[in-house]
């Protein structure tokens, strides 16, 4: 699940729909990026190793939901900043406390749906923004 080198860099999709994993990395590589896409938490804090450039996180999945997924990466994290991460929902109604955890974590919120264009300006965001 190695992260190849690429121009804009390579991001790591978690994401436990197929379906929606797989239009989210058509779009991710028609837009320039590499993508690893994991079908769930396990799998993407095995890909973290590689040093994605920014991460993509579904909310909502089974197993570990995508709060608890960027609190390990970020308690996994040692090279002294974080990895620019974004957490997606199609779920409007949440939780009051999921916000806060979020910005607390460093991490952004999206709604789903996202276009092709919405998409590539939140990773293009994200990376220039990173340390």
């Amino acid at each position: 699940m190695a992260f190849a080198t690429h121009a804009k860099g390579a991001i790591l999709l978690v994401e436990d729909d197929a379906a929606v994993r797989q239009t989210f990395e058509r779009m991710l590589r028609l837009g320039g990026y590499d993508v690893v896409a994991a079908p769930d938490a396990a799998a993407g804090l095995r890909a973290m190793a590689d040093a994605p450039a920014a991460v993509l996180v579904d909310l909502r999945m089974t197993s570990v939901d995508g709060l608890e997924l960027v609190r390990k990466i970020r308690e996994r994290e040692t090279n002294g900043h974080g990895t620019p991460i974004a957490v997606i929902t199609g779920d409007y109604f949440l939780e009051d406390a999921i916000r806060p955890r979020l910005r607390e974590f460093q991490a952004e919120l999206y709604f789903k749906p996202l276009w092709l264009n919405d998409l590539l300006q939140i990773l293009d965001e994200l990376i220039r923004e990173s340390p």
